[in-house]
């Protein structure tokens, strides 16, 4: 794929969408080029977070281990898609593993490449803004449908209605407390940690 192309794909990835011809083309330089064999992992869950791709060819698979160890499918990336952009964010771990389906080609920056384009183009702040928002959305709904479950599982086990309790969700974890329905003080009680998942 010729930089012509690459140019026209930043252009439609969201971390750069909006950006003048000018700006994109500087986006490019400071792009690594990254290939990955068939099979692959780019990143495992866990992994520090220092560096964001644009997959320019092939197809990734984005999974997460659950806290109970078992293995989801998240989402596919596909050529223009952006995966691992939490590298934008100081001190971040990545929460799924990135691992090609095929042979891939990927744009890549690194973190402190990330925060100087940042800095220099405040459109990419904004889009990254977005971006972040829309993940954290997206954790939010997926917490939702944890805590259904796990509610659905205690009401078997106790035998009456539980209503879950959430007292806080700091950046990279959420408590909360399960008690019987209609009763705060006596009953069941429960607090339980669920790691952050990572839709991008």
């Amino acid at each position: 794929m010729d930089s012509i192309d690459l140019t026209q794909l930043l252009a439609q990835s969201q971390p750069f969408r909006g950006l003048p011809a000018a700006e994109l083309r500087a986006v490019l330089q400071a792009a690594q080029r990254r290939h990955f064999e068939r099979d692959a992992f780019i990143y495992y869950q866990g992994d520090p977070a220092s560096i964001l791709y644009i997959l320019t060819q092939g197809e990734a698979k984005l999974t997460q281990v659950t806290p109970e160890g078992h293995q989801m499918l998240v989402r596919f990336a596909r050529p223009g898609d952006c995966f691992g952009c939490i590298a934008a964010l100081s001190d971040a771990v990545y929460t799924l593993s990135a691992q090609a389906v095929d042979d891939c080609l990927a744009l890549a920056w690194d973190g402190r490449t990330v925060a100087q384009l940042m800095e220099r183009y405040p459109r990419i702040s904004l889009n990254v803004l977005q971006l972040v928002a829309e993940y954290y959305r997206r954790l939010l709904d997926r917490y939702q449908e944890l805590l259904e479950l796990f509610r659905d599982e205690l009401e078997k086990k106790i035998g009456e209605p539980v209503v879950i309790e959430v007292e806080a969700i700091p950046v990279d974890i959420l408590h909360f407390r399960a008690v019987p329905n209609g009763d705060n003080n006596q009953g069941v009680s429960h607090n339980q940690g669920v790691a952050l998942s990572n839709m991008k």
